[in-house]
C-alpha cells in the first residue's frame, strides 16, 4: 500500500480523474474522501453516489435533476442533481460498472462538455468537478462483451489505481485495527482494548469482507461486549470457524476443543517471539503489541524457557 499512497499523494492535489479498482470492502470510498480532503476542492461539496443503488427507471431524474413540471409527480419547484449538487467539489461515482447504457451516453457527455441539461429543461448548465469512480468489476471486459462503451472507459481510466485485498496486504491489518478501533471507541466514548491473543487471531484471519468487515466486526465488539479487554472467546463463531491454519499455532477446527488457557499462552508466545525479533527495546515491544513496558518485562521471564529469540 506504500506505492498506493505515494501515488494518492502525487494526484490528491490536481484535477486527474481517477478509477478505482479491487474487491468490496478494501476501502475505495475512504481513499476518495482521503484525495478529496487533500484536494484544492476540500471546501466544496464531496458528492457519492452507489451507482447499483438507484434504479434505472429513476437515474436519469436523480444525477441530472429535473425542472418543475417535467413529469407526473415531480417537485413543484424542480430538483437539483447529484451531478450538480457536486459543482465545485468531487463526484465519486461507486460502482460505476452498474451504470447502465442509456446513462453511460449522457455521463460521457457531461465529462466531455462540462455540461448537463436537467429532465424538461432548455437550457444546459456548466458544471465543474473532480471525477473519480470505483469498481470491483473488469471494466474491460465488460468493453468487450458490450456491456460497457470504450469512450467512456477510456474517459475514467486515466489513473487507474489498484487497490489490493487485506489478504495481499497482511502488514496492514495492525494499523487497521488500531486505527478502526480508536476512532470506535471516540465515536461511541468508549475505551475497548484487544488483548494481544485476540489481535494474534484477527491478524491471521483471511477478511474475505476486507476493511468493510473488519470495521463492522469491531464495531459489533464494542457495542456488545462488556468487559473492557476483547479476548478470543467473545470473537464471533463465524470469524473462529474460518480461521485457516495459523502461523501462531492454532488449528481453526481445534480451536474449540483446545484449552483456552494453552491457546493463549501459544499465542503470546509466538507474539513476544515476533515482537523480540522486530523491535529494539522492550518499549518498542510494548508499544508493537499495544500493552505496557513491565507487562512486556513479566511475559519474557514468565516464557523465558520457550520463547524463540
Amino acid at each position: 500500500m506504500q506505492q498506493v499512497f505515494k501515488t494518492l499523494q502525487r494526484v490528491a492535489p490536481t484535477d486527474a480523474t481517477i478509477l478505482f479498482l479491487g474487491e468490496s470492502g478494501v476501502g475505495k470510498s475512504t481513499l476518495t474522501r482521503f484525495i478529496h480532503d487533500y484536494s484544492d476542492r476540500h471546501k466544496e461539496p464531496f458528492i457519492e453516489v452507489n451507482c447499483s443503488t438507484i434504479p434505472e427507471t429513476l437515474f436519469e431524474s436523480e444525477m441530472f435533476g429535473y425542472e418543475p413540471g417535467a413529469f407526473t409527480g415531480a417537485q413543484k419547484s424542480g430538483k437539483q442533481g447529484l451531478i450538480e449538487q457536486a459543482d465545485q467539489g468531487t463526484l465519486f461515482l461507486d460502482e460505476i460498472g452498474e451504470l447502465p447504457l442509456s446513462m453511460q451516453v449522457k455521463l460521457l457527455k457531461v465529462i466531455q462538455e462540462r455540461k448537463l441539461l436537467r429532465i424538461g429543461g432548455k437550457k444546459e448548465r456548466h458544471v465543474n468537478f473532480r471525477l473519480i469512480t470505483a469498481t470491483n468489476q473488469d471494466l474491460k471486459r465488460m468493453v468487450d462483451e458490450g456491456k460497457f462503451r470504450l469512450d467512456l472507459y477510456y474517459r475514467l481510466n486515466v489513473i487507474p489505481i489498484h487497490i489490493p485485498s487485506l489478504q495481499e496486504r497482511k502488514d496492514d491489518i495492525t494499523i487497521l485495527l488500531k486505527h478502526y478501533l480508536q476512532l470506535l471507541n471516540v465515536k461511541y466514548h468508549e475505551s475497548k482494548k484487544l488483548h494481544a491473543s485476540t489481535y494474534a487471531l484477527l491478524i491471521d484471519y483471511e477478511w474475505p469482507g476486507n476493511v468493510r468487515e473488519m470495521e463492522n466486526l469491531l464495531e459489533r465488539l464494542i457495542l456488545t461486549i462488556d468487559d473492557e479487554m476483547i479476548l478470543p472467546e467473545h470473537l464471533p463463531f463465524e470469524v473462529k470457524k474460518n480461521m485457516k491454519d495459523s502461523s501462531w499455532g492454532l488449528v481453526s477446527e481445534n480451536i474449540e476443543k483446545t484449552c483456552l488457557k494453552e491457546v493463549l499462552e501459544n499465542v503470546e508466545i509466538q507474539l513476544l517471539s515476533r515482537a523480540y525479533q522486530e523491535c529494539k527495546t522492550t518499549y518498542d515491544m510494548a508499544e508493537y503489541l499495544g500493552i505496557s513496558q513491565p507487562t512486556i518485562i513479566y511475559k519474557l521471564k514468565k516464557y523465558k524457557d520457550r520463547l524463540s529469540c
